[in-house]
Formats: structure tokens, C-alpha cells, sequence
């Protein structure tokens, strides 16, 4: 915002407008003239901000602010669930403690709402450290639901350790693609891992703890949710 205090944000939109005329694959200019756009219009997107933010999206897919301008968008639409998949997203390289906590909150809010307005089959999953061991709390936590001994995710929760323990929800609201839902897993196993590097793929030292082949009629049914205690590596 400071950028456009100088010029004002109906100069910057024009002026950016006018750029990405010459530069209209140039990610920056775009996501200017995007925030120009959505600080001019008081928050609001309309079709063609809405254009820019999924272009910027095809080429950057966690691009933090542009996913919360979709998010706050949601929002006010009452959209609870896209609102959900949609912040869930920034915390995969969010790393200031104060907006992962704001924004894990307002995910734990929105679900909230969406349950009410008809939710989605899920399983919760409350992560835990189960032992004494020190683990480092700037390491990354993995709570992914995939196929009975392995293969690509149907889901993927992504927190950083610092938080544990604390719950998550797998379901398809954080469903790896539209194309490979949750809800279409017949059965499908619960892994949560560590991770010191903060790679998706497991290595050695990484703590882990395995659920037992599950579907979503039994998930859903589990009164309280799945315990994952994750331990290091014997």
C-alpha cells in the first residue's frame, strides 16, 4: 500500500494497466496492477481482478497475497470452504508466527461455517509429540492422508512444529487436485511426519506416526479425532 500512497491508487491502477500492455507476462506488474485494482475497488474483485489473480496463480501457486485476496474474497461471499482451501494454502511457506497463528484460527472459524452451511466427509487429527525427545520447532509437520502404503496424497496438511500439538481436518477442502479428491479414496491411510528440512519427501530422521487403513465412513464417525503421536526414528 505504501507503494500507491504517492500517487494514489486510481494513478497506480491506470499507470499499471498501462504496463502490462508491454509486459503482460511480467508476474510483478501484474500483481501490482492486481493490488492497485483491489485497494481502488475497497476490496472488492471483480472479473477482470479475478483474471489477473489466477494468471499470477497458473505461474506462482502460493503466492501469499494473492491466495488471501481470493480468501477475504470468499469470505464475504460466504464462502466458507473456498476460503478454507484457499488459506490453508498461504501457510505453505508462511513463516511469521503471528499471521500462521491469525490464520490457522480463521481456518478453524471457517470450518466452523462451513460444517454449518453442509461441510465435507473428513477425518480430524489431533498431532502430538509422543515422547520427551526434543525436536526442532522450526521443523515442518506433514499430516497427509494417502493410499494403504504409499503413493501420491489425496490430501495434504502442511503446519509448522512450533504450533504442536494442535488439530487438522483432512478432507477434500485441502485435497492435493480437484481431480484426486479425498472422497473418492475408497480406503486410505494417515501419516503424519517431521521433517527438519521441510521437503515433502520423507528422509532419514524424520519422526512419523501411521494410522491404520481407514475410509471416510469410519473417519467421520471417530468420536475423538485420530491421535498421532509422532516419534523419532528408533
Amino acid at each position: 500500500e505504501r507503494r500507491f500512497s504517492a500517487i494514489g491508487t486510481d494513478e497506480a491502477e491506470v499507470a499499471f494497466a498501462e504496463a502490462h500492455q508491454f509486459a503482460r507476462t511480467d508476474l510483478s506488474v501484474k500483481f501490482y496492477w492486481l493490488q492497485a485494482r483491489y485497494l481502488n475497488s475497497q476490496g472488492v474483485l471483480d472479473t477482470r481482478s479475478r483474471q489477473l489473480a489466477e494468471e499470477i496463480l497458473a505461474a506462482d501457486p502460493n503466492s501469499p497475497q494473492v491466495l488471501e485476496m481470493l480468501a477475504v474474497a470468499a469470505i464475504s461471499e460466504g464462502d466458507a470452504a473456498t476460503a478454507v482451501t484457499l488459506l490453508n494454502r498461504t501457510l505453505n511457506f508462511e513463516q511469521r508466527p503471528e499471521r500462521v497463528r491469525s490464520t490457522v484460527d480463521a481456518i478453524a472459524a471457517l470450518r466452523s461455517a462451513a460444517t454449518a452451511q453442509g461441510g465435507q466427509a473428513g477425518v480430524r487429527v489431533q498431532v502430538g509429540a509422543a515422547t520427551e525427545a526434543e525436536y526442532d520447532p522450526m521443523a515442518t509437520v506433514f499430516v497427509v492422508a494417502r493410499p494403504v502404503g504409499g503413493g501420491m496424497p489425496f490430501a495434504v496438511v502442511r503446519r509448522p512444529a512450533w504450533l504442536l500439538p494442535f488439530e487438522v481436518t483432512l478432507d477434500d477442502l485441502v485435497s492435493m487436485s480437484a481431480e484426486r479428491l479425498l472422497s473418492q479414496a475408497q480406503v486410505f491411510e494417515v501419516l503424519v511426519r517431521l521433517s527438519a528440512s521441510g521437503d515433502a519427501s520423507s528422509a532419514e530422521g524424520d519422526w512419523q506416526w501411521l494410522s491404520s487403513p481407514l475410509s471416510l465412513s469410519v473417519a467421520k464417525g471417530l468420536q475423538p479425532p485420530l491421535q498421532a503421536r509422532i516419534t523419532p526414528p528408533e
